[in-house]
């Protein structure tokens, strides 16, 4: 009776082991079956109702867009002979552009008379949008401003107690025009002319404090600027600005405009045809951004897949640890079964 109780438990020990060998085979090719790769599927959460108010507020334009053109549709160039020369381009929507022409010198001014031209089929002038203190702060209402003919202003101011143009970069002239006439598929060549026909400066006397006979030195005179100035008693510095281009150049294809001919036997040209690159905007992008695609997507190829451990997904092994598998329990079942014969007999 001892005898077959041990035997029984003999057999139940080795049915446990041969089982527990199995198990150990069988997840030899995945140690991490049965457990859920949470981290490689991204979690997506509801968006809150603020956050789609912040988004939407973000997706509206702030300004108008602007549009890539071939050519400007207004080429402004700002000239003058005593400052520097400045070029700005403008698209069709500009409505306004500001002329500044800049100086600081190391006197201060005591007179200056200046005329100014531009073209009138292009750019306006208005007297609300330029009173005497926009056109010169430093002189501001301290001068005379006149308007001898259509597209002509001329400005003389003058004092004795002078004007500040020492103490830091100052508008000299400051015109605001009104764009007019603007015809997009028609570029337009504008100008705008300063002529200073007169610039005295000078020092404040201390004692008197006007300006001192002494310290007066002619920079232009009759519109001639005067080349015997010497730097170490006077110097100035001249700018000229325009407000910035809103121009956008449109881009074409790298790929330049080709034809392809067919031709026969003999070498005769029978057809033709013209390639023409096609024009993208400047601010487009020119190619479409690439979605994503599910993995039961049958555009996918199956090389570009990723394999069963990529996705996450549970394998049951190579097909030779499944047949040692079947093969352990089907010799642990033949034990069984023997030592159950022997129990009988005995």
């Amino acid at each position: 009776m001892k005898e077959a109780i041990a035997h029984r438990v003999f057999a139940f020990i080795l049915t446990v082991f041969l089982l527990f060998v199995s198990l150990i085979t069988a997840y030899a090719d995945n140690p991490d079956h049965g457990m859920e790769e949470i981290a490689s599927y991204p979690v997506q959460s509801e968006p809150s109702e603020n956050s789609n108010r912040t988004e939407a507020s973000a997706a509206v334009p702030t300004t108008e867009p602007i549009i890539p053109a071939k050519f400007p549709a207004l080429t402004v160039n700002a000239i003058s002979n005593f400052f520097p020369k400045s070029s700005s381009e403008y698209n069709a929507n500009t409505k306004e552009i500001t002329v500044t022409y800049w100086m600081r010198s190391t006197k201060n001014v005591l007179s200056v008379n200046w005329d100014l031209e531009y073209d009138t089929e292009s750019l306006s002038f208005s007297l609300n949008k330029n009173p005497s203190l926009n056109i010169c702060p430093s002189i501001a209402e301290n001068s005379v401003m006149s308007f001898p003919e259509k597209g002509k202003i001329s400005y003389c101011a003058s004092s004795m107690a002078l004007f500040d143009f020492s103490s830091q970069d100052k508008p000299f002239v400051q015109i605001v025009f009104d764009v007019i006439n603007i015809n997009p598929d028609e570029p337009i060549l504008s100008k705008v002319d300063l002529t200073v026909d007169n610039l005295i400066v000078s020092d404040i006397n201390s004692a008197t404090g006007y300006s001192d006979p002494k310290e007066e030195i002619t920079v232009v005179e009759d519109s001639i600027e005067n080349p015997a100035i010497d730097p170490i008693f006077e110097r100035i510095t001249k700018m000229t600005t325009l407000t910035p281009s809103n121009f956008i150049q449109a881009t074409e294809s790298p790929s330049q405009s080709q034809t392809e001919q067919s031709t026969d036997p003999n070498g005769s040209v029978i057809a033709s045809e013209t390639i023409v690159p096609q024009t993208t905007s400047a601010t487009q992008s020119t190619t479409a951004p690439t979605q994503p695609t599910s993995p039961t997507d049958p555009s996918v190829n199956d090389d570009d897949k990723p394999d069963s451990k990529e996705q996450g997904i549970v394998g049951t092994g190579e097909p030779g640890y499944a047949w040692i598998s079947f093969g352990v329990i089907t010799v642990s079942a033949l034990i069984l079964f023997i030592m159950r014969k022997k129990e009988i007999m005995f």
